[in-house]
C-alpha cells in the first residue's frame, strides 16, 4: 500500500514539475499596441464677419408704389486721410476725392439691407452711414448720419476672431445705438384729384371712400285748416259736427210730415 502511495506522490509531482516547465513556453507576452494618433486640433479660421444693418420707414397714408430709396456706406475719412485697411463690402468703389471707399444699396418701398464685411485682423473699424434724398413730391427724407464703429478682438479660445457693433446718430454720443434706422414720411396732397407724381409714375387715388354728409332738409308742418263755427240759430246742442245737426233737422221735417198725413187721413174718416 505505502509502494502505490509514494508512486502515486511521484506521479504528482512530476506532472506539476512538467506544467511549471511547459508555460514559460506557452505564456508570451502580448505585443504592445501603438497609442492611435490623436488629430492636431485645427485652430479656427482667424476671420469673422459682420453684419451691418440699416432699415428705411416711411410714414404716412397714401404711400404711392415703386420707390426706391438708397442708403451709402463709407470708411471714415480722419483729418481729411484714408482709414487704412478698413475692409468694406464687396462692390465698394473709391470716392471722388480718393478719401474713402463707398458701396450703396437701394431698398424698395422701405425695408432692412444687410452690409456683410469680413475681417481678418483685430482693431477698431469707424463707418459712415447716410440715406440719399431724392427729389420727390410730397415725400421728406431723413438726413441723419450715423457713425458705426466695428471693434475685432482676438478669440483666445478658439484662435480665431470676434467682432461687436455700435454707433450713433449724427453728433449724439452719449446715446449709442445697434439699429441704424431712417424715417422718411409722405405728406398726401390736399386736394385727392390732384396730380401725384410721389416717384410712383402717375397720379395716386386713395382707395378709401369718402362719404359725404347728408343736405339738411326743412320739413314744413301742414296748413292747419279752420272750420267756421255753426250758426246756433234753430240748431240742437252743439256737438261740433255738422252732419249730426242735418240728421236733426231731417228727422224733425219727417215727423212733421207724419203728423201732417195722420190728421189728414183722420179727417177723411170721419166725413165718411
Amino acid at each position: 500500500m505505502k509502494e502505490k502511495l509514494q508512486q502515486v506522490r511521484k506521479l504528482l509531482l512530476l506532472a506539476v514539475l512538467g506544467v511549471t516547465l511547459a508555460a514559460p513556453a506557452q505564456i508570451q507576452a502580448a505585443p504592445e499596441q501603438p497609442a492611435p494618433e490623436e488629430e492636431p486640433t485645427k485652430p479656427a479660421a482667424y476671420e469673422c464677419d459682420m453684419t451691418i444693418p440699416v432699415t428705411v420707414q416711411v410714414n404716412g397714408s397714401g404711400i404711392p408704389e415703386g420707390n426706391e430709396y438708397t442708403v451709402v456706406l463709407s470708411t471714415e475719412a480722419k483729418d481729411g486721410e484714408e482709414t487704412p485697411g478698413t475692409p468694406m463690402p464687396a462692390g465698394a468703389v473709391k470716392s471722388e476725392d480718393g478719401t474713402k471707399w463707398v458701396v450703396s444699396e437701394s431698398i424698395a418701398d422701405g425695408g432692412t439691407v444687410n452690409f456683410q464685411i469680413r475681417y481678418t485682423a483685430p482693431g477698431d473699424y469707424s463707418y459712415t452711414i447716410h440715406q440719399e434724398a431724392q427729389p420727390k413730391d410730397h415725400f421728406s427724407y431723413d438726413t441723419a448720419v450715423y457713425h458705426v464703429t466695428v471693434r475685432v478682438t482676438n478669440n483666445f479660445d478658439t484662435g480665431g476672431l470676434n467682432a461687436e457693433i455700435w454707433g450713433y446718430r449724427n453728433e449724439d454720443k452719449e446715446n449709442k445705438v445697434r439699429e441704424f434706422i431712417f424715417q422718411n414720411t409722405y405728406s398726401r396732397p390736399a386736394d385727392p384729384g390732384s396730380s401725384d407724381d410721389g416717384g410712383g409714375g402717375g397720379s395716386h387715388e386713395d382707395d378709401t371712400p369718402v362719404v359725404q354728409p347728408a343736405a339738411a332738409v326743412s320739413v314744413t308742418p301742414p296748413a292747419q285748416v279752420i272750420l267756421p263755427p255753426a250758426s246756433q240759430t234753430g240748431m240742437g246742442p252743439q256737438t261740433g259736427d255738422e252732419a249730426n245737426v242735418m240728421l236733426w233737422a231731417a228727422g224733425a221735417l219727417l215727423g212733421a210730415a207724419a203728423l201732417v198725413i195722420l190728421i189728414f187721413l183722420g179727417k177723411k174718416k170721419k166725413e165718411a
